[in-house]
Order: structure tokens, then sequence, then C-alpha cells
């Protein structure tokens, strides 16, 4: 019952969040962030967008590519070298909708709605983290997204508060941004947050 009781108050949040998101209201914090270059490596992807690079996305990225699809809160689609490639985002975890064998958890279809809003039929650009790896055990490649507004798509999520952050036991560039952001957010009851634990 606990749950049932809380899904209205989410899809509230989400729905803000999102109408925000197409209005161009950022609800979020869109400072831009830096870290030294050797802690970015390059996306083995020929680029499948036309769109320039702005001014504000780390110069150690690739891309534009298309987004073909978003197919969770931290998971989404590009063509990567004439095949669809999944691209899991590096250093955020959200709730799941589409795993399989396994129900869907309390704030993952608010954090794919969130996901789709900010991507959906867009292009971004794209780095790895040397730390991380270029694939996950999945063979998805790992990524930090950049938006074409110059935001980092991996903290949006965290700032609004669908994703925890992570780095599943390995170090990642953005750590302290990340777990400062999921911090806040937590704190704040937002989103996942605001989920029964």
């Amino acid at each position: 019952m606990r749950n049932h009781a809380r899904r209205p108050a989410q899809a509230g949040i989400a729905a803000a969040c999102t109408a925000a998101l197409l209005t161009g209201c950022t609800p979020y914090n869109n400072e831009v962030l830096t870290v030294p270059a050797q802690t970015l490596g390059p996306v083995a992807c020929a680029p499948t967008g036309t769109s320039p690079k702005p001014s504000t996305i780390e110069a150690a990225t690739a891309g534009p590519y298309r987004v073909e699809s978003v197919v969770d809160g931290d998971t989404i689609r590009i063509e990567c070298n004439g095949e669809s490639t999944r691209v899991r985002l590096v250093g955020i975890n959200t709730p799941e909708t589409v795993k399989e064998d396994a129900p869907v958890e309390c704030g993952g279809p608010e954090a794919s709605a969130s996901l789709h809003a900010i991507l959906d039929a867009g292009e971004v650009f794209l780095s790895t983290d040397p730390a991380q790896g270029e694939r996950d055990r999945y063979g998805r490649l790992l990524a930090y997204v950049w938006a074409m507004d110059g935001s980092l798509v991996n903290r949006t999520m965290i700032e609004l508060g669908h994703a925890e952050a992570t780095g599943y036991g390995k170090d990642y560039a953005y750590k302290e941004p990340f777990e400062a952001a999921a911090q806040t957010a937590r704190a704040a009851g937002t989103a996942r947050w605001a989920c029964p634990r």
C-alpha cells in the first residue's frame, strides 16, 4: 500500500521536471564541470550527427551522435560504426524498468520519462572514462553524455533526484560533483529519494 500512496506524488514531480525541461527552464544546476583531460577518453564511434559542439562541453568528447532511443533512466542507444549500440551513463544508477526477470522499481518510470524529455530525437557528445573501462560486462559502451545545451546528462539525472551516484566499486572522473549532487537530492527527498526504503 505504501508504494501506491507515493506514486501520485512521484508522478507529479516527474511531470514538473519534464515540463520544465521541455520549456527550457532547467530545474538543475547547469554549471560547467571540468576535469583534467587525461581523465577522459575517446569514443571509438564515427559521428552520426551534424550539430556543432557547444563551447561548454569538455574538449575531450566525440560526436555528435544521434540518439536512436532511450532504453531507461541510465541507458540510451546510438549508432556506432553502423551498429545500434547501448550506451550506459557512467557514474549513475537509476531504478530498474526493463531488467529481465526484475520488477519495475519505484522511481524507474519517472527516471525514464526525464531522460526521454532530455534526449528524445536529439544529439549528444560522449567521452569514456579510462578508470571505468570502455565497456561493461553486458557489452554496453560506458560514457559521459552531454546534451546539446551543454549539460552533462549523467549529472542532470542525479540533480533531478532520479539517479544515485556510483562507480560500482571503481573510481570515475566526476565522482566528487556527482556525489555532492546526490547528497543534495537525497536530503531534499526528490524523485527516487521519496520512495520507501
